[in-house]
């Protein structure tokens, strides 16, 4: 979670007066962290500078009950030496209460969802590459799951930190979600090969949103699926953003701060893991190596 990032990504916590988690409805890009990032992703701040954001928090969080909300700005923002990331900072702001009317809340949420009508479908070679990655999806994604219910219990742990029946249990009915969607199963979900939201930067692999997933040129860069373990590839990203859709398997997973990419996933604790995007992208690739050690 980056803040100067100006697309609707996660940067607030925002809770209601009951004590409960504004659910958050914004975008979900998958950042290629490989090698030299593009200069146009970085903000350089100099010693005692400071810079302003806006962010409408209505528009990525779902506030439509309305009342009142407590709301703090928390997350990471990583630094970097020659275009490589080579840490973070972590960030929090003071509380600030807000009252917010819910129906109003309601008529800004779907704001972005009319603006996606005229988006052009997949045409010709990212077409037939769609369909190789989502059917390849479809079938890694179902091996996945039985392997998450009965297959090897060290190699799950690697990735979901438990043994739990019952989380393997849960890890699995959303790999076979994902598994159904991708092979059009369930329809919940649209793949789109353009970016007519233009919400693609020059590191976003993939990005979702709602219940429509983009992919965006970096996307199209990747092989089909990597054979190397922890290697990132487009049916694996199709997973990954397939565990985002909205109404998929709730709750959607999310991408925890601090914890993108192998081996930062492998630090959540169990409960975060089985929600966090990467670790089922990152285990079905493991899966596919058909390395235990994976």
């Amino acid at each position: 979670m980056v803040l100067p990032d100006e697309n609707p990504v996660q940067k607030l916590a925002i809770i209601s007066a009951s004590g409960d988690s504004a659910s958050f409805i914004g975008l979900h890009p998958r950042v290629n962290l490989n090698g030299k990032l593009n200069k146009n992703s970085f903000r350089t701040i100099k010693g005692g500078q400071t810079f302003e954001t806006s962010i409408d928090a209505a528009a990525v969080y779902d506030l439509t009950a309305g009342g009142q909300f407590e709301v703090v700005a928390e997350g990471i923002l990583p630094y970097a030496s020659k275009r490589k990331i080579k840490g973070e900072y972590t960030y929090s702001t003071n509380k600030a209460t807000l009252e917010v009317n819910g129906t109003a809340a309601a008529e800004i949420k779907h704001q972005l969802q009319r603006r996606n009508m005229l988006a052009p479908d997949c045409q010709q070679g990212r077409a037939a590459a769609t369909y190789n990655s989502l059917a390849v999806c479809s079938n890694l994604a179902y091996v996945a799951g039985v392997q998450a219910l009965s297959g090897n219990a060290d190699q799950f742990h690697r990735y979901f930190r438990t043994k739990d029946p019952n989380a393997r249990n849960t890890v699995a009915k959303r790999f076979f979600a994902v598994a159904d969607e991708c092979a059009s199963r369930s329809n919940k979900a649209k793949t789109f090969c353009t970016d007519p939201r233009r919400l693609c930067r020059s590191d976003y692999i993939s990005y979702t949103l709602g219940t429509e997933i983009t992919n965006c040129d970096l996307y199209w860069t990747f092989p089909l699926i990597n054979r190397a373990c922890h290697g990132v590839g487009q049916a694996t990203t199709t997973i990954h953003e397939m565990t985002h859709i909205e109404g998929l398997m709730n709750p959607s997973t999310d991408d925890f701060p601090g914890h993108y990419g192998w081996p930062a996933l492998s630090t959540l604790p169990p409960e975060q893991a089985r929600l966090n995007g990467d670790n089922y992208g990152f285990y079905a690739n493991a899966i596919y190596t058909n390395d235990p050690n994976c």
